[in-house]
């Protein structure tokens, strides 16, 4: 398999991913409104769960781009983590600003609140 195809499926697993982020967040949403009827949350429950199981996946694989093995078992935990340094340097800091960028840009505008805690910088 050549680098450009690993790339790409990297980038495939994340997007998905990503889109059933989208789907779990809203669930959550309707559920914290008091919206979300028996019958939805029952249909739901597959999407949570393979939501689950790709946030795992994707922290798995995601050891490359970090550089870094996993501590914790989803993705969104670990770039908490790295937001959580206080002062970061060398390594740390290239993952703080990997991880800034994925909570800034695709989790956290659709969480309230906030998806990944970390420090205000």
């Amino acid at each position: 398999m050549k680098l450009l195809e690993i790339i790409g499926l990297y980038l495939a697993l994340a997007y998905i991913a990503w889109f059933t982020f989208l789907a779990v967040m809203a669930v959550r949403a309707a559920r914290q409104s008091g919206k979300l009827t028996r019958t939805s949350e029952v249909l739901a429950l597959p999407i949570v769960g393979f939501g689950l199981l790709l946030d795992f996946v994707l922290n798995v694989v995601s050891t490359i781009p970090f550089l870094d093995l996993p501590k914790e078992w989803l993705l969104t935990a670990r770039c908490d983590r790295y937001l959580s340094i206080a002062k970061p340097s060398g390594l740390d800091k290239y993952r703080q600003i990997v991880a800034r960028a994925l909570c800034e840009n695709l989790l956290d505008p659709f969480q309230s609140n906030g998806y990944c805690k970390g420090i205000n910088l």
